[in-house]
């Protein structure tokens, strides 16, 4: 009897240390994730998340492939830009540079004041409404006015409507060429995914920014972040 319950005990101590090792790996592995897409120049903030699910996760670290990696952040910094309130998710992953991922799926928040900021030279203000995202720029102190709504067209995206430079309604050619350029790019969400994810989503949130969601298959993590 005793040799019974010494054998299950010393199974149940074994099993305890099997789940104990497997969960310290997959927080290692987690870690490395972390530290690569740093690498690459998506910063993600301290309260972020990077978590390996599946058990056992050594079994998957044998064979090569990760099942599936979940991250979570308040915020990130992705070439100098910060999005907030980012989620996703990216499965089959391979454990070697580039780590290239059978699928993934993210979305993030595009802060307005951050959309301004990517207007490059131009002091430049953006308000967002449930229809509209409205830029506010000065160019040689003459207000421009730039109103741009969402598209109908897959994928999702940005369209310049209207133009008033000084108070006048203007064409869009009117305007510096490269402030439209920069409008132009304002207007593709998805170079905040370096284009290697394709944009579903696009949700103008008022007062706030705009959500983008991004899903792709056969994506090298490795370049997720090096946006144009």
């Amino acid at each position: 009897m005793r040799r019974g319950v010494a054998a299950l005990v010393v199974v149940v101590l074994l099993a305890a240390l099997a789940v104990v090792a497997d969960r310290i790996t997959a927080r290692a592995i987690a870690a490395i994730v972390r530290s690569e897409l740093a690498a690459a120049g998506f910063e993600l903030g301290e309260q972020a998340s990077v978590r390996v699910a599946g058990f056992p996760v050594l079994t998957q670290l044998l064979s090569g492939r990760l099942d599936e990696v979940t991250i979570s952040a308040a915020s990130a910094e992705v070439e100098g830009m910060t999005l907030t309130d980012l989620s996703g998710y990216a499965r089959g992953v391979e454990i070697a540079s580039p780590f290239v991922a059978e699928s993934a799926d993210f979305a993030a928040t595009v802060p307005a004041a951050e959309l301004g900021g990517a207007l490059g030279p131009f002091p430049a203000q953006v308000e967002v409404s449930a229809d509209a995202v409205v830029v506010s720029a000065s160019i040689l102190a003459v207000p421009v006015v730039a109103v741009m709504e969402p598209t109908a067209e897959d994928p999702p995206g940005l369209e310049l409507q209207r133009v008033s430079v000084a108070g006048v309604e203007a064409a869009a050619e009117s305007i510096p060429a490269l402030l439209r350029g920069a409008l132009a790019d304002l207007a593709d969400p998805s170079r905040y995914f370096a284009g290697v994810l394709e944009l579903t989503e696009l949700t103008l949130l008022p007062g706030e920014g705009i959500r983008v969601r991004a899903t792709g298959s056969d994506v090298p993590l490795e370049t997720l972040s090096a946006a144009g």
